[in-house]
């Protein structure tokens, strides 16, 4: 996780599900080692000024903790049992272009925010 790096949605039909082409997958095995990527990865977003917010995302990011948890089969191994998955989704801003007074590369920048939101 050393710099930014351009991620494509794509849907797969065989599965139905939604995968990210390009993301980066990294363990962690403590809640400070999942609170310092989320620092790196949230100074790696792109920000800009707005008329109405100093420092306006503007970039989407995904975060997903996968949990994990093993117990004990009753044979001296470990037998994974449980899974959870939290997805943590941050939009790019999509202030209204009249309201921030934007203009020029922010004007750009906002009109490819909010048509890759629908």
């Amino acid at each position: 996780l050393a710099s930014r790096r351009h991620v494509t949605l794509r849907y797969d039909s065989v599965y139905g599900n939604f995968n990210l082409n390009g993301e980066v997958r990294l363990p962690v095995t403590s809640a400070k080692g999942l609170r310092s990527l989320l620092n790196k990865g949230s100074k790696l977003r792109n920000t800009g000024s707005t008329g109405i917010n100093l420092r306006s995302s503007r970039s989407h990011a995904v975060f997903t903790i996968t949990v994990e948890s093993q117990i004990p089969n009753g044979q001296g191994a470990w037998s994974t049992t449980r899974v959870g998955k939290l997805n943590c989704v941050d939009l790019a801003g999509s202030e209204r272009v009249a309201k921030a007074k934007t203009e020029g590369k922010r004007l750009k920048e906002a009109g490819k925010i909010n048509q890759s939101l629908f």
